[in-house]
């Protein structure tokens, strides 16, 4: 015995579309659709084999928005791993989230609890920096302190010792900029020229 369909109502922006063909069976040789639609809280991929949807969708550019009707059942289980088949029903373009609760994983509109105003989404996380090595840095810094010493000695035209005491003031203070910039306020005290 199947078990009938759950229809639920999603919207979001298509992340794919193929068009494929039925191999076998009564529709063989009629496309069928595999759409992935990206929601606010998941990627979900649907079936569409009913001919008025696929005719509606098989044009549609990537990152538009869609309100998807969808039947779902649960399928047969993946590598242990429960799945659900999702067949599309119907289709309806649409400009953007509509915030209905009634669509699954909808977009919320916050309300600010004391001006009753949409609430700014948080920010987006910090870009993360490239992972570098303590050899790396290391080596980074000798390059820095010899362009520095360089620099001081083209254009200053000082003696040696002088020249050296500017360097190890200007690296005391390069070390000190670093550490201040530094998030978790130790990069500069381990980094050794």
């Amino acid at each position: 015995m199947t078990q009938a369909p759950d229809r639920k109502r999603y919207e979001g922006q298509i992340d794919g579309i193929t068009v494929k063909q039925i191999q076998n069976g009564r529709n063989a040789g009629s496309d069928f659709l595999i759409v992935k639609l990206k929601t606010a809280t998941e990627l979900i991929s649907a079936l569409a084999f009913n001919e008025e949807v696929v005719q509606e969708m098989r044009g549609l550019a990537i990152g538009s928005w869609a309100d998807l009707l969808i039947d779902e059942k649960p399928g047969k289980p993946y590598q242990g791993e429960p799945q659900t088949d999702r067949t599309i029903a119907g289709y309806t373009p649409i400009s953007g989230p509509s915030g209905d609760p009634a669509v699954e994983g909808y977009y919320a509109e916050k309300e600010d609890e004391l001006f009753g105003g949409p609430v700014e989404s948080p920010a987006p996380p910090a870009e993360q920096k490239p992972y570098v090595s303590t050899e790396e840095q290391k080596n980074r810094n000798i390059h820095a302190s010899v362009a520095l010493e360089q620099a001081v000695r083209a254009h200053g035209n000082f003696s040696e010792p002088t020249a050296k005491e500017m360097l190890d003031m200007a690296h005391m203070f390069y070390k000190g900029l670093r550490w201040l910039s530094s998030t978790d306020g130790l990069e500069g005290a381990d980094a050794e020229a």
